[in-house]
């Protein structure tokens, strides 16, 4: 409806265009009528592929990894990760891209090898994305 002339105000009465055909009348009224202003918005559909190095580890420290609460005594996402990366068998390009990366990518190799070591289904992913791309600093 990007472009139609109308306006409405809180009695729910519509003021059209001048130019508007009756279909177009129409499609406004039906979307007028499913309004509800009171509604929650929907979460967003697009999952970021990108967020920064600081949104990506912020979102990390306030997921909790496992059953138990951070502020109950768990561990954060974040040091879950911290945790796995600090091992001997940790192979240095691992821990090396860790320190250095700049931005999570979703696709990261790296990003998805610690998913996966950490058992992380491709939803917590999306989760932890959406949630980065909330935080601002």
């Amino acid at each position: 409806m990007s472009g139609l002339q109308f306006s409405w105000n809180n009695s729910g009465s519509i003021l059209y265009g001048p130019d508007l055909t009756d279909e177009e009348r129409a499609r406004i009224e039906a979307a007028v009528q499913a309004h509800d202003p009171n509604a929650e918005a929907p979460e967003p559909a697009v999952v970021p592929s990108v967020v920064s190095r600081w949104q990506g580890r912020e979102a990390m420290r306030v997921t909790a990894y496992g059953d138990l609460a951070i502020e109950d005594g768990g561990v954060s996402l974040f040091d879950a990760t911290e945790a796995l990366l600090a091992r001997p068998e940790t192979p240095d390009y691992y821990r090396v891209a860790w320190d250095e990366i700049q931005q999570f990518e979703i696709d990261s190799p790296v990003l998805l090898a610690i998913a996966d070591e950490l058992g992380l289904a491709a939803a917590d992913l999306v989760a932890l994305f959406k949630l980065a791309a909330t935080l601002r600093a």
